[in-house]
């Protein structure tokens, strides 16, 4: 009888990994159980098995949420001798191995598996039609005047973002914040850092947006605007990542998109692969995470998702060598950051979401409400309690 690993992705279909795992039961002997979680809904399946179990052996996991189940002793740790195994057959951004290590111990509890950096996306025809000329990338002041001359010049959607309780926000928002020279939380991880000047500046920056944004794209959601954006010809420009560009790709409009930076560094997202605890096949799981890392699975699965590898020597070959727009986006993954790993992140997180809907949604209500008084405002009671909670 083959051994058999449960693995679980986030993934709606099970098309896009199959061939992959199909491809590793025939070398291996080893056969993949697949379970499909939804990025909606997978936080409560990972707590679920944390306090129940009946949880796979190896999982792919947001990258901004292992920190909080490292703090509940549900994961298993890499051992040295394992990282090191894995560094020397794959060549990953550093970027990725911060984001699974926790500090100052240096214990690994993820292995990097995908990765995605956000640019700025434009409609080049409508930016010509304007008579604005581009640039490689943006000072948040510039970034504004862009899109109020847009709006000036009659532009119908200048400008798409999302404006619920969504985290797609504080990813976008980061951008602004560190550009500013601004940050989320101290670096002993004692109190946050949200209300300082340098973060309010940012925060306020990219809210002052919200004036530009169209009556019919006002409510949209998490990645609704992303879908607007490629269905609308008359919309302008969107902070998205690599899987608007491969979607503009399959529909062949992407000859009509320009590209830029974003005003700071990026917030580089993506995926790891952790291993539960208590699974009983840890070593084939690691197997398995190590295939997942060879060239050919990272290079097919990421197109399928619509994410990028996370090996940085795939990005010395085609497409990603001479192509315009995984040139510009390679670049942001090396200049790019991401949050600190933090047992207590994902509260954090999640009450800068609730805060940054609610900033949202009154601003939308008064739309010449002064976006750095609303930001106190919501933001202060927040930063109170949470600097309570730390300490």
């Amino acid at each position: 009888m083959k051994q058999e690993i449960t693995l679980s992705i986030m993934a709606p279909r099970a098309d896009g990994i199959q061939p992959i795992l199909n491809r590793f039961e025939s070398t291996t002997g080893m056969h993949v159980k697949l379970r499909l979680l939804r990025w909606d809904t997978a936080w409560k399946e990972f707590i679920n098995f944390s306090l129940h179990g009946g949880n796979p052996d190896i999982s792919e996991i947001g990258s901004t949420w292992i920190g909080d189940l490292m703090g509940m002793g549900v994961l298993r740790p890499f051992a040295p001798n394992e990282v090191q195994k894995v560094k020397q057959s794959a060549n990953l951004f550093n970027l990725a191995w911060r984001s699974v290590t926790s500090q100052p111990d240096g214990v690994v509890w993820g292995i990097p598996w995908l990765a995605g950096a956000r640019l700025l996306y434009y409609r080049k025809q409508i930016f010509s039609n304007a008579n604005i000329s581009t640039m490689k990338g943006f000072t948040f002041k510039e970034f504004e005047k862009t899109i109020s001359t847009l709006h000036q010049r009659g532009v119908k959607i200048p400008w798409l973002a999302p404006t619920g309780r969504t985290h797609t926000t504080l990813l976008h928002i980061a951008s602004w914040v560190w550009a500013a020279g601004g940050d989320f939380l101290s670096a002993d991880q004692n109190s946050v850092r949200f209300m300082e000047p340098e973060a309010l500046k940012g925060m306020a920056a990219y809210f002052a947006l919200s004036r530009y944004l169209s009556p019919e794209v006002k409510h949209l959601n998490g990645l609704e605007p992303d879908e607007r954006f490629l269905a609308d010809p008359d919309a302008a420009v969107v902070v998205s990542g690599p899987w608007l560009m491969m979607d503009a790709m399959k529909r062949g409009i992407d000859s009509g998109l320009g590209i830029a930076l974003l005003p700071g560094p990026s917030f580089i997202g993506g995926s790891s692969l952790m291993i539960w605890k208590n699974s009983s096949n840890a070593q084939e799981a690691l197997t398995l995470a190590q295939y997942l890392l060879e060239p050919e699975p990272q290079i097919q699965y990421a197109e399928q998702v619509g994410l990028m590898p996370v090996r940085e020597d795939l990005f010395d070959q085609e497409p990603y060598r001479s192509d315009l727009y995984w040139t510009m986006a390679s670049h942001s993954m090396r200049i790019g950051r991401s949050f600190p790993f933090f047992k207590s992140w994902g509260m954090i997180e999640s009450r800068l979401v609730d805060g940054f809907a609610a900033v949202w949604s009154d601003l939308l209500k008064d739309p010449v409400a002064n976006p750095m008084d609303v930001l106190t405002a919501q933001l202060a009671p927040i930063a109170k309690e949470l600097n309570s909670q730390l300490s």
